[in-house]
Protein backbone atom coordinates (compact mmCIF):
# COMPACT_ATOMS: atom_id res chain seq x y z
CA UNK A 1 0.00 0.00 0.00
CA UNK A 2 1.33 3.44 -0.86
CA UNK A 3 1.40 6.25 1.66
CA UNK A 4 -1.63 8.50 1.64
CA UNK A 5 -4.18 5.77 0.90
CA UNK A 6 -6.99 5.35 3.40
CA UNK A 7 -6.73 2.23 5.52
CA UNK A 8 -9.58 -0.02 6.46
CA UNK A 9 -7.87 -1.75 9.36
CA UNK A 10 -10.40 -4.53 9.70
CA UNK A 11 -10.05 -5.75 6.08
CA UNK A 12 -6.91 -4.32 4.50
CA UNK A 13 -4.04 -6.75 5.11
CA UNK A 14 -1.39 -4.54 3.48
CA UNK A 15 -0.79 -2.48 6.60
CA UNK A 16 -0.55 -5.68 8.59
CA UNK A 17 2.04 -7.02 6.15
CA UNK A 18 4.14 -3.88 6.47
CA UNK A 19 3.91 -4.16 10.26
CA UNK A 20 4.97 -7.82 10.13
CA UNK A 21 7.97 -6.99 7.94
CA UNK A 22 9.07 -4.32 10.41
CA UNK A 23 8.76 -6.81 13.26
CA UNK A 24 11.01 -9.29 11.44
CA UNK A 25 13.64 -6.73 10.41
CA UNK A 26 13.69 -5.13 13.86
CA UNK A 27 14.15 -8.46 15.61
CA UNK A 28 17.00 -9.39 13.28
CA UNK A 29 18.73 -6.09 14.00
CA UNK A 30 17.96 -6.34 17.73
CA UNK A 31 16.25 -2.94 17.72
CA UNK A 32 12.74 -1.72 18.43
CA UNK A 33 10.29 0.22 16.35
CA UNK A 34 7.27 2.17 17.52
CA UNK A 35 3.67 1.90 16.49
CA UNK A 36 1.81 5.19 17.01
CA UNK A 37 -1.92 5.77 16.72
CA UNK A 38 -2.97 9.41 16.47
CA UNK A 39 -6.62 10.35 16.90
CA UNK A 40 -7.53 13.79 15.54
CA UNK A 41 -11.08 14.22 16.84
CA UNK A 42 -11.18 13.27 20.50
CA UNK A 43 -14.61 14.50 21.54
CA UNK A 44 -17.85 15.44 19.85
CA UNK A 45 -17.60 18.94 21.34
CA UNK A 46 -14.13 19.60 19.86
CA UNK A 47 -13.94 18.56 16.22
CA UNK A 48 -11.31 19.39 13.62
CA UNK A 49 -12.76 20.51 10.32
CA UNK A 50 -11.70 18.79 7.12
CA UNK A 51 -9.11 21.45 6.28
CA UNK A 52 -7.47 21.18 9.72
CA UNK A 53 -7.24 17.40 9.46
CA UNK A 54 -5.73 17.65 5.97
CA UNK A 55 -3.05 20.16 7.03
CA UNK A 56 -2.26 18.16 10.17
CA UNK A 57 -1.62 14.99 8.16
CA UNK A 58 0.46 16.86 5.56
CA UNK A 59 2.59 18.44 8.28
CA UNK A 60 3.27 15.10 9.98
CA UNK A 61 4.24 13.53 6.64
CA UNK A 62 6.69 16.35 5.99
CA UNK A 63 8.62 15.88 9.23
CA UNK A 64 8.69 12.07 9.08
CA UNK A 65 11.90 10.35 8.05
CA UNK A 66 12.06 8.38 4.81
CA UNK A 67 12.11 5.16 6.81
CA UNK A 68 8.85 6.04 8.61
CA UNK A 69 5.39 5.20 7.28
CA UNK A 70 2.09 7.00 7.74
CA UNK A 71 -1.28 5.39 7.08
CA UNK A 72 -4.45 7.50 7.45
CA UNK A 73 -7.26 5.79 9.32
CA UNK A 74 -10.63 5.13 7.77
CA UNK A 75 -12.73 8.27 7.71
CA UNK A 76 -9.73 10.57 8.14
CA UNK A 77 -10.14 10.69 11.92
CA UNK A 78 -6.46 10.01 12.53
CA UNK A 79 -3.51 8.01 11.31
CA UNK A 80 -1.07 5.26 12.19
CA UNK A 81 2.68 5.89 12.23
CA UNK A 82 5.31 3.18 11.99
CA UNK A 83 8.59 4.69 13.19
CA UNK A 84 11.52 2.47 12.25
CA UNK A 85 14.50 1.95 14.61
CA UNK A 86 12.78 4.11 17.19
CA UNK A 87 12.22 3.52 20.88
CA UNK A 88 9.65 4.99 23.22
CA UNK A 89 11.72 8.04 24.18
CA UNK A 90 12.50 8.98 20.58
CA UNK A 91 8.84 8.56 19.62
CA UNK A 92 7.75 10.84 22.46
CA UNK A 93 10.25 13.47 21.36
CA UNK A 94 8.95 13.19 17.79
CA UNK A 95 5.31 13.62 18.85
CA UNK A 96 6.16 16.58 21.08
CA UNK A 97 7.79 18.14 18.03
CA UNK A 98 4.62 17.44 16.06
CA UNK A 99 2.34 19.03 18.65
CA UNK A 100 4.67 22.00 19.09
CA UNK A 101 4.85 22.55 15.34
CA UNK A 102 1.08 22.36 14.94
CA UNK A 103 0.60 24.96 17.67
CA UNK A 104 3.09 27.33 16.03
CA UNK A 105 1.43 26.86 12.65
CA UNK A 106 -1.98 27.33 14.30
CA UNK A 107 -3.29 24.23 12.56
CA UNK A 108 -6.23 23.25 14.73
CA UNK A 109 -5.85 22.65 18.45
CA UNK A 110 -3.87 19.86 20.08
CA UNK A 111 -6.69 19.61 22.62
CA UNK A 112 -8.57 17.83 19.83
CA UNK A 113 -5.78 15.25 19.44
CA UNK A 114 -4.54 12.19 21.30
CA UNK A 115 -1.60 9.93 20.50
CA UNK A 116 -0.56 6.59 21.91
CA UNK A 117 2.93 5.12 21.57
CA UNK A 118 3.52 1.38 21.57
CA UNK A 119 7.16 0.33 21.39
CA UNK A 120 7.30 -3.06 19.67
CA UNK A 121 9.96 -5.32 21.15
CA UNK A 122 7.98 -8.56 21.37
CA UNK A 123 8.26 -10.44 18.03
CA UNK A 124 4.92 -12.19 18.57
CA UNK A 125 2.98 -8.91 18.40
CA UNK A 126 0.47 -8.70 15.55
CA UNK A 127 -0.78 -5.56 13.85
CA UNK A 128 -4.38 -6.23 14.82
CA UNK A 129 -3.59 -6.64 18.51
CA UNK A 130 -1.31 -3.58 18.55
CA UNK A 131 -3.89 -1.46 16.75
CA UNK A 132 -6.81 -2.32 19.00
CA UNK A 133 -4.63 -1.98 22.09
CA UNK A 134 -3.70 1.48 20.83
CA UNK A 135 -7.35 2.45 20.38
CA UNK A 136 -8.21 1.22 23.88
CA UNK A 137 -5.32 3.23 25.29
CA UNK A 138 -6.59 6.32 23.50
CA UNK A 139 -9.99 5.90 25.11
CA UNK A 140 -8.36 5.55 28.53
CA UNK A 141 -6.22 8.63 27.91
CA UNK A 142 -9.22 10.66 26.76
CA UNK A 143 -11.49 9.89 29.66
CA UNK A 144 -8.88 9.94 32.41
CA UNK A 145 -7.64 13.39 31.44
CA UNK A 146 -4.09 12.34 30.55
CA UNK A 147 -1.73 14.45 28.46
CA UNK A 148 -2.11 14.19 24.64
CA UNK A 149 0.76 11.66 24.45
CA UNK A 150 0.05 8.31 26.09
CA UNK A 151 2.43 5.35 26.36
CA UNK A 152 1.43 1.69 26.41
CA UNK A 153 4.25 -0.75 27.21
CA UNK A 154 2.33 -3.97 26.58
CA UNK A 155 4.66 -5.05 23.75
CA UNK A 156 7.98 -3.39 24.64
CA UNK A 157 9.61 -6.35 26.38
CA UNK A 158 12.28 -7.88 24.14
CA UNK A 159 12.98 -11.61 24.28
CA UNK A 160 16.21 -12.70 25.91
CA UNK A 161 19.03 -13.17 23.44
CA UNK A 162 20.89 -16.42 23.89
CA UNK A 163 24.66 -16.10 24.00
CA UNK A 164 27.40 -18.63 24.61
CA UNK A 165 30.75 -18.20 26.33
CA UNK A 166 33.77 -20.48 26.53
CA UNK A 167 36.71 -20.09 28.89
CA UNK A 168 39.70 -22.12 27.67
CA UNK A 169 42.22 -21.97 30.50
CA UNK A 170 44.01 -24.56 32.66
CA UNK A 171 44.55 -22.33 35.72
CA UNK A 172 41.56 -22.91 38.08
CA UNK A 173 41.98 -19.57 39.89
CA UNK A 174 42.14 -17.59 36.66
CA UNK A 175 39.08 -19.48 35.44
CA UNK A 176 37.12 -18.19 38.44
CA UNK A 177 38.32 -14.63 37.81
CA UNK A 178 37.32 -14.83 34.15
CA UNK A 179 33.92 -16.34 34.91
CA UNK A 180 33.18 -13.59 37.46
CA UNK A 181 34.29 -10.86 35.03
CA UNK A 182 32.14 -12.35 32.29
CA UNK A 183 29.06 -12.56 34.52
CA UNK A 184 29.45 -8.90 35.50
CA UNK A 185 29.89 -7.89 31.86
CA UNK A 186 26.64 -9.48 30.71
CA UNK A 187 23.87 -6.94 31.15
CA UNK A 188 20.46 -6.43 29.59
CA UNK A 189 18.40 -9.02 27.78
CA UNK A 190 21.05 -11.72 27.50
CA UNK A 191 20.71 -15.35 28.50
CA UNK A 192 24.32 -16.49 28.89
CA UNK A 193 25.38 -20.13 28.77
CA UNK A 194 29.04 -20.66 29.66
CA UNK A 195 31.35 -23.66 29.72
CA UNK A 196 34.98 -24.10 30.74
CA UNK A 197 37.65 -26.16 28.98
CA UNK A 198 41.15 -27.23 30.02
CA UNK A 199 42.70 -26.80 26.58
CA UNK A 200 42.00 -26.23 22.90
CA UNK A 201 41.67 -29.92 22.12
CA UNK A 202 38.82 -30.34 24.63
CA UNK A 203 37.07 -27.31 23.17
CA UNK A 204 37.37 -28.30 19.49
CA UNK A 205 36.40 -31.90 20.24
CA UNK A 206 33.08 -30.72 21.63
CA UNK A 207 29.97 -29.62 19.73
CA UNK A 208 29.66 -26.60 22.00
CA UNK A 209 30.88 -24.08 19.41
CA UNK A 210 28.80 -25.36 16.48
CA UNK A 211 25.46 -23.64 17.21
CA UNK A 212 24.47 -20.29 15.72
CA UNK A 213 24.38 -18.08 18.83
CA UNK A 214 26.91 -15.28 19.39
CA UNK A 215 29.83 -16.90 21.20
CA UNK A 216 32.46 -15.19 23.34
CA UNK A 217 35.69 -17.18 23.67
CA UNK A 218 38.29 -16.23 26.27
CA UNK A 219 41.42 -18.34 25.95
CA UNK A 220 45.06 -18.57 26.86
CA UNK A 221 47.55 -18.54 24.00
CA UNK A 222 49.59 -21.36 25.59
CA UNK A 223 47.66 -24.53 26.37
CA UNK A 224 48.69 -28.13 27.05
CA UNK A 225 47.46 -29.62 23.79
CA UNK A 226 46.06 -27.44 21.00
CA UNK A 227 47.02 -23.88 21.84
CA UNK A 228 45.15 -20.62 21.40
CA UNK A 229 46.69 -19.96 18.00
CA UNK A 230 45.37 -23.26 16.62
CA UNK A 231 41.90 -22.65 18.05
CA UNK A 232 41.87 -19.14 16.57
CA UNK A 233 42.82 -20.38 13.09
CA UNK A 234 40.21 -23.15 13.24
CA UNK A 235 37.39 -20.81 14.27
CA UNK A 236 38.23 -18.05 11.79
CA UNK A 237 38.27 -20.61 8.98
CA UNK A 238 34.63 -21.52 9.62
CA UNK A 239 31.93 -20.04 7.32
CA UNK A 240 30.05 -18.46 10.25
CA UNK A 241 33.14 -17.15 12.05
CA UNK A 242 31.59 -13.71 12.60
CA UNK A 243 29.54 -15.13 15.49
CA UNK A 244 32.75 -15.65 17.49
CA UNK A 245 34.13 -12.90 19.71
CA UNK A 246 37.64 -14.02 20.54
CA UNK A 247 39.66 -12.71 23.49
CA UNK A 248 43.27 -13.88 23.74
CA UNK A 249 45.25 -13.92 27.00
CA UNK A 250 49.05 -14.01 27.02
CA UNK A 251 52.06 -13.38 29.24
CA UNK A 252 53.94 -11.98 26.25
CA UNK A 253 53.86 -8.21 25.94
CA UNK A 254 55.47 -8.20 22.51
CA UNK A 255 54.14 -5.82 19.88
CA UNK A 256 54.77 -8.18 16.96
CA UNK A 257 52.90 -10.95 18.80
CA UNK A 258 49.92 -8.69 19.50
CA UNK A 259 49.82 -7.48 15.90
CA UNK A 260 49.91 -11.05 14.65
CA UNK A 261 46.89 -12.08 16.73
CA UNK A 262 44.88 -9.01 15.74
CA UNK A 263 45.66 -9.67 12.07
CA UNK A 264 44.53 -13.28 12.51
CA UNK A 265 41.17 -12.19 13.93
CA UNK A 266 41.20 -11.74 17.71
CA UNK A 267 38.86 -9.05 18.99
CA UNK A 268 40.87 -8.27 22.13
CA UNK A 269 44.33 -9.16 23.42
CA UNK A 270 45.16 -8.95 27.15
CA UNK A 271 48.56 -9.29 28.76
CA UNK A 272 48.85 -11.09 32.10
CA UNK A 273 48.66 -10.23 34.91
CA UNK A 274 45.19 -9.05 33.97
CA UNK A 275 43.69 -5.67 34.73
CA UNK A 276 40.31 -7.08 35.76
CA UNK A 277 38.43 -3.76 35.59
CA UNK A 278 39.69 -3.15 32.06
CA UNK A 279 38.79 -6.72 31.12
CA UNK A 280 35.23 -6.26 32.43
CA UNK A 281 34.81 -2.95 30.60
CA UNK A 282 35.94 -4.41 27.28
CA UNK A 283 33.87 -7.56 27.74
CA UNK A 284 30.81 -5.38 28.37
CA UNK A 285 31.46 -3.53 25.11
CA UNK A 286 31.93 -6.79 23.22
CA UNK A 287 28.70 -8.25 24.62
CA UNK A 288 26.76 -5.13 23.63
CA UNK A 289 28.25 -5.30 20.15
CA UNK A 290 27.27 -8.96 19.79
CA UNK A 291 23.63 -8.11 20.56
CA UNK A 292 23.25 -5.77 17.61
Amino acid sequence: MSMGTAVNVSRDVSVSEVFDMMVVSSMRARVSFTFVVVQLNVTIDEQMNEEEMKHTTIYVKEICRKSDLLFPLEGGQGFVLLLANTGEDEAQAFLKRVFSGLEKLEVGSISKMRAVILEIGDPTTSFDVAYHTGLSSLEDATYSGNLPIFVNRSFSEKPLQKMKASIIEDDPILKQVLRAALNRAVVGHVELHAQEFEDGDDFLSSDWYRSGEPHIIIMNDLLKKRNGKEVLHHLRALPNDEKFIIVMLSKRHIESEMLYYYEQGVDEYFVKPLNVRLLEAKLTRLVKGARR
